[in-house]
């Protein structure tokens, strides 16, 4: 399956539109199974230099932020049953569970991914009312 993004880039540092493409880039991600099957997302997207002059980055890749957040191994929806699963049961039992499930994925991958969580929703706490703490 293949989808085409937008005509022109945005750098995701300076803001600004680039039509200039520099190449493509390849990423692989898992995704939920289908029938017990690991399933894999090959996405292809384009790669843009920033013709800004002042900004600091040379070249950037296309963001989908509705299937992974940048970096990511794993698409957003797969990520969220991660941390469904890792806050009730724990690094091995999940292990053993998402295997069953067809979703491999390591016991020290499932306690990083909830440490991460966690430091985020710390982050996102009001600042204002500590006296509960």
């Amino acid at each position: 399956m293949s989808a085409c993004g937008p005509t022109p880039g945005i750098c995701p540092d300076c803001r600004h539109q680039s039509r200039s493409r520099h190449g493509w880039s390849y990423r692989s991600l898992q995704d939920l199974p289908i029938q017990g099957n690991e399933v894999t997302v090959r996405l292809q997207l384009s790669r843009w230099r920033c013709t800004y002059r002042q900004c600091r980055r040379q070249t950037f890749t296309d963001r989908v932020p509705a299937i992974a957040s940048p970096y990511a191994r794993r698409t957003t929806r797969v990520a969220e049953i991660v941390g469904l699963l890792g806050h009730s049961t724990g690094g091995r039992p999940e292990e053993r569970l998402m295997r069953r499930l067809g979703m491999s994925i390591s016991d020290d991958t499932i306690l990083r991914h909830l440490k991460r969580n966690a430091a985020r929703a710390d982050d996102e706490a009001p600042g204002s009312d500590r006296r509960y703490r």
